[in-house]
């Protein structure tokens, strides 16, 4: 009888816990700025999981701001900024 009311009171723990977790949806900004050239649009992609890309928001003619989420940041080594995606079925740009 103990033991049932001790897991009862251990099932209904967990489940409170779980459910008040919150979702962190934070993310890190990466601006560049590409002096001497123009693109109508940036991408940066990660070079460890294809095809994962983000497309940079234009803040003006050379500068570029990437949203990357931080659960990305923590995991990636390196990342690269590319004027179009690779479309990796096609083996072409698109």
């Amino acid at each position: 009888m103990k033991t049932k009311y001790l897991l009862g009171i251990l099932f209904v723990t967990m489940f409170a816990a779980s459910c008040n977790r919150t979702i962190d949806n934070k993310y890190r900004s990466l601006t560049i700025q590409t002096k001497g050239i123009e693109y109508d649009s940036l991408f940066i992609r990660n070079t460890e999981i294809r095809p994962f890309f983000i497309k940079g928001e234009k803040a003006d003619s050379i500068t570029w701001t990437f949203q990357i989420p931080d659960s990305l940041y923590k995991t990636t080594a390196s990342f690269e900024i590319l004027p179009k995606p690779f479309d990796w079925n096609t083996n072409t740009t698109t």
